[in-house]
This record gives C-alpha cells, sequence and structure tokens, in this order.
C-alpha cells in the first residue's frame, strides 16, 4: 500500500457511495461461502482494483466490478450493484423547462420510489435463486443483498462476469438460432424452479408503476412512429396500439394464462444488454465447470442478468418477447413453430425431471402457441418503446431502408393485426 496505508482504508469508499472496505469484507466473511479471509482489512496488500462495468449504460443503477488483493499473490473478485436516480434525475433535470421547483422534487422522489422498488424485486429475486440447485441457472451467484430506504443505501453483491464474457453487444444485431435456443432453455429452467414456489404472486407482483409508466410512453412513442408516415404504422393501427396500451389492457397481457397455464416467473427484459456469452472457448465459473468448445462453437451462455424488472405473469412472455425484439422478423416467421415446440419440449422434460412434477401442468403445443400470441400483442409495445426511445438501435443498414428495429416491427404489425 502507501506510505500511510491505514489512512486510505479507512477513507476507500466504493465509487460515490458510503460503502466502505470494513463494510464490504464483513459481509463478504458473514454471506460468502468461498470467501476464507475473514473480516480484518489488514489482509489486504493493497486498495482495491474497481471497474466501472455500467458507465453510460446503467438506467436505474451504477454497478461496479471489485477486485481484492490478497497475501501471497491471490486475488478476490465480486459484482456489486447500487441503486442510482443519477441517470432518471439527470432526464428529468434536461424536461425542467415548465416545472416548478416543487414539480421538479416530486418527479424526483417518484423516481427515487421506482427505483427503490425495481431494487427491492432483484434482491428478492436472488434471495429466491439463493435456495434453488446450485448451478441450475445460469445466474450469478448471490453474496448479499439489501433494500434502498431513506435511512439506508442499497447494494446487492453477486458473482462477478465481467472478465469472462464479451464486452460490448449491440442491441440491433439480432441472436443467433442456436444463442435463441439456449435462451428459450433457460426461460424453461426459470418457470420449473418458479412455478411451484409458495407465495410466488406475492412476493413478485406485477408492480402498478412499470404498467403505468409502459402505458404512458407507448402513447408518446405511438404517436411519434405515426409522425414518421411509416406505410405499415397507419391511423388505424395506431389506434389499436393505443387500445393496448391501456393500463388494465397492458396488465392482462402481461398476466394472461388459461387452466392449463400456470403463472410463472418471468424476467420480462431478455435482450442482448441483459445476456452474457464467455468471450472466449473456454470458461469457468464458481458455478460451472470448465468447457472446452471447439473452434467453430459458439461461446456459450453465461448468465442472464437485471432481474429488476421481473414478476408473475404469462409463461408466454419471456418467450414472446425474445422472439419479437431480438430475432429478425424473417427469422421468426420461419422458425417460430419450432421455436415454440423447444420450448415446450425443454419444460415437458424437466418437468419429468422435477420431484414435484404432480404440481406442473404439461405443456401442449397448440396452447402454448395460442397463449405466445396474446402475449407478442404486448411485445409490440415493447417494441415500439424501444424504437423510439433507443435510436441508436435502430440504425438502417443502408440509407434506403428502415432501421432494423423498425423492420421488426413492420413483420410484427403485419402478423399480430391481420
Amino acid at each position: 500500500m502507501s506510505e500511510n496505508p491505514r489512512e486510505e482504508i479507512v477513507k476507500w469508499r466504493l465509487g460515490d457511495s458510503n460503502f466502505s472496505l470494513f463494510f464490504l469484507l464483513k459481509i463478504l466473511n458473514r454471506h460468502c461461502s468461498d470467501w476464507t479471509f475473514g473480516e480484518d482489512v489488514r489482509t489486504l496488500t493493497k486498495i482495491p482494483e474497481v471497474s466501472w462495468i455500467s458507465e453510460g449504460k446503467g438506467f436505474s443503477s451504477k454497478i461496479y466490478s471489485v477486485k481484492l488483493f490478497l497475501e501471497d499473490n491471490k486475488e478476490y473478485e465480486f459484482c456489486v450493484k447500487i441503486p442510482s436516480a443519477f441517470h432518471l434525475e439527470a432526464s428529468i433535470i434536461a424536461a425542467t423547462e415548465n416545472m416548478t421547483e416543487e414539480q421538479l422534487e416530486e418527479e424526483r422522489q417518484k423516481a427515487r420510489k421506482m427505483i427503490a422498488q425495481a431494487h427491492s424485486r432483484e434482491v428478492n429475486f436472488y434471495k429466491f435463486s439463493s435456495k434453488i440447485s446450485p448451478g441450475f441457472l445460469k445466474i450469478p451467484k448471490f453474496i448479499y443483498g439489501r433494500d434502498w430506504t431513506k435511512d439506508q443505501e442499497g447494494i446487492l453483491m453477486m458473482e462477478d462476469f465481467s472478465k469472462i464474457c464479451k464486452k460490448e453487444f449491440v442491441p440491433r444485431n439480432p441472436f443467433t438460432k442456436s444463442q435463441v435456443l439456449s435462451l428459450i432453455e433457460e426461460i424453461a429452467k426459470i418457470q420449473i424452479a418458479s412455478i411451484t414456489k409458495e407465495n410466488l404472486v406475492e412476493d413478485f407482483p406485477i408492480l402498478e408503476n412499470t404498467v403505468i409508466s409502459m402505458s404512458k410512453y407507448a402513447h408518446l412513442s405511438s404517436e411519434i412512429l405515426l409522425s414518421r408516415n411509416l406505410d405499415f404504422f397507419t391511423e388505424e393501427i395506431a389506434e389499436k396500439i393505443l387500445d393496448l396500451s391501456r393500463p388494465s389492457t397492458l396488465a392482462y397481457l402481461l398476466s394472461y394464462t388459461t387452466e392449463e397455464l400456470a403463472p410463472v416467473l418471468v424476467h420480462s427484459a431478455i435482450w442482448p444488454g441483459n445476456v452474457l456469452w464467455a468471450s472466449e472457448s473456454k470458461v469457468t465459473s464458481s458455478q460451472s465447470s470448465e468447457v472446452t468448445l471447439p473452434p467453430e462453437s459458439e461461446a456459450p451462455l453465461v448468465s442472464i442478468v437485471d432481474w429488476q424488472g421481473c414478476f408473475v405473469g404469462s409463461p408466454t412472455a419471456d418467450l414472446a418477447a425474445l422472439l419479437a425484439i431480438s430475432v429478425t422478423g424473417q427469422e421468426r416467421r420461419l422458425q417460430e413453430d419450432e421455436y415454440i415446440q423447444h420450448f415446450v419440449t425443454v419444460f415437458n422434460n424437466l418437468r419429468n425431471q422435477s420431484s414435484e412434477k404432480g404440481k406442473i401442468p404439461i405443456l401442449d403445443f397448440e396452447i402454448v402457441k395460442e397463449n405466445y400470441g396474446k402475449s407478442l400483442l404486448y411485445s409490440a409495445i415493447e417494441l415500439i418503446i424501444i424504437i423510439v426511445t433507443n435510436p441508436l438501435d435502430d440504425i438502417p443498414e443502408d440509407p434506403q431502408t428502415m432501421g432494423t428495429m423498425t423492420q421488426r416491427l413492420k413483420f410484427l404489425i403485419e402478423d399480430i393485426f391481420n
């Protein structure tokens, strides 16, 4: 350390938070099974190395990769996610032209409340996931989490995959077929893990704020799309979208099930930014054994992250969003039945292997496909909002064509309304 290492340790804080090394070591010692170095900061040989891995990307949190340096040249890495209204407040300030100071403060409080709810939801998910057999789900190993309140900072500590995963992603680039199949398998596993959980609906209800925000953004985005004079987005289509965007209708579409389909845990945002793929053909994590792939194989799925928006709802919600938003329109049309059948097959196989299979329904392709059609309606609304709010994700391949995401919307509108 420096000439005065003790002073550095005492002053050190993670990012712009109040979390000290003393706090982090205490949490690791009390909650992390593979941490064996105790709570004494004198076991550290220098100040931690910290990377702000969500810089420029995090909407409601700041995510850090933390590396601790220990005696005998040992290192230990973990990930810390701290809820933050930094980006939302910046957006609010940018729109303050016609706001009074009181209105501005009211909007800030609403933003903080929404972020606190989302953070609490993610903490609850990881607490739930920690009771599932290790390695069953491809998610980070949970270490510790606590809520964000007026009296304390929120925090979520978990396994760090940042060093073994691809650093860059382009949301408009579609998933390949093998990637889609891998993600469908993971969706089925999430559902099997959650479907028999007691109090599932009570623990993970659809957040009212989420539905209201979606309705608001859907109305604004539809108006903007209509003003672009797209040949497929007519006034008639815009009216149908507005009807679907009523809060009560959105809640219905998100939670729609039948007697043959039980409600399950839904991630709600399985898109490229929330999916981690290995950066090399060989990957090892604390949850999985080392896997070596032939050179021509695609990198394996490492983890699905960002569970702030998870809720109990329709078993086809994640499947529909995955195919509508992160697959080209042509690919979805050609492979849709195959993807749905893959989901049904994987789910039923996992059900048959479960010790609680008597509580889990057997899925039928036709019933799932019908339910999937309802979920596509909500996915169309999500895609409209993405196109308007993330213009860099909708860059056309050449000046003569519409944007890549707009092309997917065109196919989707044709399919769900025609």
